[in-house]
Parts: structure tokens; sequence; C-alpha cells
């Protein structure tokens, strides 16, 4: 049930709720040791920790699910953390190592399968929050001395 509410408070933009119905989801599943379900929930409590601007918290889940995505060999799901932790970085104003970060996501997610409909939306998604970050990047250096 939590594993089906956390992304529907997320996606309701309730994100205190939804961080902490991830929080026990997370534990839920470390205790039956699943870790595909444990991959998507700590993935999850990523995402909604940086819409808490709860940036250190949101990089540790991101890596974390990037290890057992790795672990599970879930190849769209590794290019996806990849593409979060690339605009992590944009959204903490480290935006030249999120533009590094992106752009390596998005080489990444071209090598997928051409016929992948996952590929398409991760190329799709990478691209338009690579666009943002280099438009953010140039705001940044036009108003430098």
């Amino acid at each position: 049930y939590l594993s089906q509410l956390s992304p529907y408070l997320y996606h309701h933009k309730q994100y205190e709720q939804a961080y902490n119905s991830y929080l026990k989801c997370v534990d839920i599943c470390q205790q039956l040791m699943d870790k595909d379900n444990l991959a998507r929930m700590v993935h999850g409590l990523g995402m909604t920790c940086t819409q808490l601007k709860k940036w250190d918290e949101a990089q540790a889940n991101f890596e974390r699910a990037l290890k057992l995505y790795t672990e599970l060999e879930q190849i769209s799901n590794q290019v996806w953390i990849r593409h979060c932790i690339g605009w992590l970085n944009v959204k903490r104003r480290n935006i030249k190592k999120g533009i590094e970060l992106l752009e390596d996501a998005y080489q990444e997610a071209q090598t997928m399968l051409l016929n992948s409909p996952r590929r398409d939306l991760l190329l799709t998604g990478i691209q338009k929050d690579l666009e943002e970050a280099r438009s953010q990047l140039d705001s940044v250096l036009s108003t430098s001395p």
C-alpha cells in the first residue's frame, strides 16, 4: 500500500507526507530484502528530498539507488538516476558539474536499445534539463563581473 501511496503523494506535491511514506517503505523493503522495490523507494525518496531541498540526503539516496539498480542490472533506471544526480547538482547551484553529469547521462541513454520507448523518454527529459541548465549557466555568466 505504501509503495503506491508514496508516489501518489509525490505526484500531488505533498512532499512532507511523501517523504514520511517513502521512509516507511524503505524500512519495509529492507526488512523484506526486496532489492527491486527498495531501489524504487530509495529513488523516490531521493526525488522527494530534492523537492524538500534536503540536498545531502537526496544525493545519498540517489547514490544508494544507483548502486541497487547496478546490482539489478537495470540500465534504464541507472541512466535515470544519473539524470537525477545531474539535475540535483544544477538545483544545488553546481551548474557546471550538473551539466557534465547530464551530458554523461544523455550519452548513456543514446547507447540504449534503439526501439526502447523508455530511451526516448529519457533522452527527451535529459535534453530538456540540459537546455534549462545551460540557460541558467548563461544567466549566471552574463551577470558576473
